[in-house]
């Protein structure tokens, strides 16, 4: 373990200090005043000047952050599946105001519960590495991240509740989504809202991304990816983000 690490090890024992250090982190992502991926510069468009936002798979909040900063007239309302993460997400809530919401509850296809694996190393959580999916922690990726079970971390596995988007009555005009594998659950819990309201999606690409370009192209859905000044269609092998956006959408690049 390197002087880093072993540092770590020692201030994330304390959960006074855990939280403290969650909330600095919201303040700095705040402070810096701009995304912290240059993909959320997309919702600049004036057609995202209002509306709200569906931050799925908030963490402590930097999702939210990145959305204020870029557009100032969308509502957000965050959904994270890991209580760990709250002290941030207060901390968001404060900043933001009445422009945001947050709820401590995770999103799939129907009402329940499952379990929610999160890597440990150090005593500290990556909260990053938190997903429902636990096979994707041995995909080759996320082995390239942070190492095997075992011998890297250690993994916790917390019993959160599930609730559907469709349940919770809103019309988004945006979803974002970065679930870490239960991204296509979710989508078939919010069927209805993806009738009713359209929403453009931004979903990080992952283990799952073809069968979620399938899902959403049967809905009417093109694919784009932000180059760092407009939008383009589909792909690149560097794209960190998918943009889905429905046919007659104010927000689709002109040809």
């Amino acid at each position: 373990m390197n002087a880093t690490e072993a540092l770590k090890s020692i201030v994330f024992r304390s959960a006074w200090l855990t939280a403290a250090m969650r909330r600095l982190r919201v303040l700095v992502h705040h402070a810096r005043g701009k995304p912290h991926e240059a993909d959320f510069n997309f919702l600049r468009d004036p057609a995202f000047a209002s509306g709200l936002l569906l931050d799925l798979g908030a963490n402590i909040g930097q999702s939210a952050l990145s959305v204020a900063a870029v557009q100032p007239g969308l509502q957000i309302h965050s959904i994270e599946a890991n209580p760990a993460c709250e002290p941030g997400l207060k901390t968001a809530a404060w900043l933001l105001g009445q422009r945001f919401r947050y709820r401590v509850v995770g999103v799939g296809a129907q009402a329940g519960r499952l379990d929610f694996h999160v890597p440990v190393r150090a005593s500290r959580m990556l909260l990053e590495e938190g997903t429902f999916d636990a096979a994707t922690l041995v995909s080759p990726n996320s082995i390239a991240r942070i190492g095997l079970q075992g011998r890297d971390y250690e993994l916790q596995v917390i019993s959160v509740p599930l609730v559907t988007v469709d349940s919770l009555g809103l019309s988004p005009r945006v979803v974002k989504m970065d679930l870490q594998g239960l991204e296509l659950a979710a989508l078939a819990g919010m069927t209805q809202t993806i009738q009713n309201a359209h929403p453009v999606f931004m979903i990080e690409i992952g283990e799952h991304h073809e069968q979620i370009v399938a899902f959403l192209a049967a809905r009417g859905y093109t694919r784009w990816h932000w180059d760092g000044a407009r939008l383009q269609p589909g792909v690149r092998p560097d794209t960190l983000n998918a943009i889905f956006i429905a046919a007659g959408d104010p927000a689709l690049p002109s040809a």
